[in-house]
């Protein structure tokens, strides 16, 4: 069953009814203003009910916009039984679409707790969540569209997203000194474990971003473990281009504190994806990646992250243009957090046992890359980084 709606009060009503479970909402062509004022249960947000979908001009996504540019902090979070942060608009009750929108944020309003435009952080006990965004334009925000297991509530979570044929641009909203601004974001994050996301990505056009693709098994919880996560993707015909970053990967995250980060596995597959022109990003003073940057584990100093591994295989890839490097590869590595041409002290070993694999077939064979098994040097290296070349 399809609902027509043609305005912000009739799209808040229809979304939340929960008598509207596992229908469809059919937004007419307009522009949709989200209003704290007008919404005062989810303080402006939008959250799907259990498999609904909200559907707007497939072959013209520009025609239908949501503008979450007005929504405040407080529409954000701290979300209650929920994370800190969120988006403005979430997903992942059963099964959930969003096709056929233009969702823009703000990038010249600094919002430093709103996290994402399209977050994924809503779940149903005892079933897999099962998105797909499709056909949309998502920008102006911190993260465009956010995969997530958040949190130990998320313990154990399955997801299964589908981003097909999106426009990520212009996300480069950002806390003041860090270097935020992702079109899509895929992670386990804040202390959650034994959580899987299968993601499958073709066709999308990812551009303009501060980071293109951000993958990542991380806490920021200061005694939270995120262990034993596992996420696999499936790149196909995309296009990440102009970004300052193009793909950043971390099998394992460490950012201080008591917990542990150990055992999460990141697969990697893309197949004629284009990841070209990507001006460069600062790191630190170690590294300077453009193209893609991958660590098996990274850790601020002081701290250690073992047995995270992460498997990349490119096929027919276009790799060029990309200032610095195409693809900078360490298997565990310890930030410094010291300016560019600043020598810093050596910082202690990251951890043991993190690994990199990366198999280049056919042309993604001529892309330039740059390997280190471990920052700084562990001899005998457990860490490593394998780079396989097979024209």
């Amino acid at each position: 069953m399809s609902i027509s709606v043609t305005n912000v009060t009739q799209l808040y009503a229809a979304v939340n009814n929960p008598n509207n479970a596992g229908k469809t909402i059919s937004l007419a062509r307009g522009i949709y203003i989200l209003d704290p004022a007008m919404d005062t249960n989810l303080t402006g947000r939008l959250e799907l009910q259990p498999n609904m979908e909200l559907h707007g001009q497939v072959n013209n996504p520009a025609s239908v916009i949501i503008d979450i540019s007005r929504l405040p902090s407080t529409s954000y979070g701290p979300v209650s039984g929920g994370p800190n942060r969120t988006g403005a608009i979430r997903l992942g009750k059963g099964n959930n679409v969003l096709s056929g929108l233009t969702v823009i944020g703000n990038n010249n309003q600094l919002n430093t707790v709103a996290l994402s435009v399209i977050d994924t952080d809503l779940k149903v006990l005892n079933a897999i969540s099962k998105i797909k965004i499709s056909n949309c334009i998502v920008g102006g925000g911190r993260i465009g569209i956010n995969v997530r297991n958040v949190g130990s509530d998320h313990d154990g979570r399955k997801i299964d997203v589908q981003l097909l044929n999106n426009v990520l641009v212009n996300n480069q909203q950002s806390d003041p000194g860090t270097q935020q601004g992702q079109g899509i974001v895929i992670q386990h994050a804040n202390g959650v474990s034994n959580a899987t996301i299968k993601a499958t990505l073709k066709g999308n056009f990812i551009y303009g971003n501060t980071i293109g693709v951000k993958i990542f098994n991380n806490s920021s919880n200061n005694n939270l473990d995120t262990l034993n996560n596992k996420i696999a993707i499936t790149s196909k015909d995309d296009t990440i281009v102009m970004n300052k970053l193009g793909i950043s990967i971390g099998g394992g995250i460490h950012t201080g504190g008591t917990k542990k980060i150990n055992g999460n596995s990141i697969v990697f597959n893309a197949t004629h994806t284009t990841i070209q022109n990507n001006a460069g990003i600062i790191h630190d003073s170690v590294v300077e990646p453009s193209g893609i940057f991958v660590t098996g584990g990274s850790v601020s100093a002081g701290n250690v992250i073992s047995n995270n591994k992460v498997n990349i295989n490119l096929t027919d890839c276009t790799l060029s243009g990309n200032q610095h490097v195409d693809i900078m590869a360490y298997g565990a590595y310890t930030k410094t957090n010291n300016p560019l041409g600043y020598t810093p002290p050596i910082p202690p070993l990251p951890g043991t046992f993190n690994i990199v694999n990366i198999q280049l077939n056919g042309t993604s064979a001529t892309a330039n890359v740059v390997k280190t098994d471990c920052f700084p040097t562990e001899t005998p290296s457990t860490n490593k980084v394998t780079v396989t070349k097979m024209p």
